[in-house]
């Protein structure tokens, strides 16, 4: 009787989550950005604990891998991020300030210590061009720079 009253004590636990508590689930960055959609849990078999969470960015997006260290909080509807893993910038397309495509991004060069982005890398014909931060307006389903199109192709 008394192992089944503390079994009865673990699944009652409020501190305690289930994989059905985490697969399914939207994943939100630190700026409330939607990032995809948790896919799968990584488990360690040596310790026994989630290592992390692969998450599904959309249609035509690979898969991201979201390390334990990055997860804020596993929420009640969502799991909570410290910022958008750089990999969904990958393929994005680039715009300049009068929406001129430019071309798509290949690299992110992130900061981790900062956890600030640093330069994004473009292909744009058969040219890699590096864009700075500083020419960044906005990033979401497109980057949008805050500088001409001829200025990024003249650098």
């Amino acid at each position: 009787m008394a192992a089944n009253h503390k079994i009865k004590d673990i699944i009652d636990n409020k501190d305690l989550i289930t994989s059905d508590d985490i697969l399914g689930k939207d994943v939100i960055d630190s700026k409330g950005n939607n990032v995809g959609m948790v896919t799968q849990m990584h488990i360690d078999k040596t310790t026994k604990s989630i290592i992390g969470i692969s998450i599904d960015s959309g249609f035509m997006k690979p898969f991201v891998y979201i390390g334990i260290d990055h997860i804020i909080n596993f929420g009640i509807d969502s799991v909570y991020i410290q910022r958008t893993p750089s990999s969904k910038y990958l393929g994005l397309t680039v715009f300049d300030k009068f929406g001129e495509p430019i071309g798509n991004v290949i690299h992110v060069n992130y900061d981790d210590e900062r956890d600030t982005l640093v330069s994004l890398t473009i292909r744009a014909g058969i040219k890699k061009l590096e864009i700075p931060h500083t020419n960044v307006k906005t990033i979401a389903r497109n980057v949008i720079l805050n500088v001409e199109r001829q200025e990024i192709m003249d650098s």
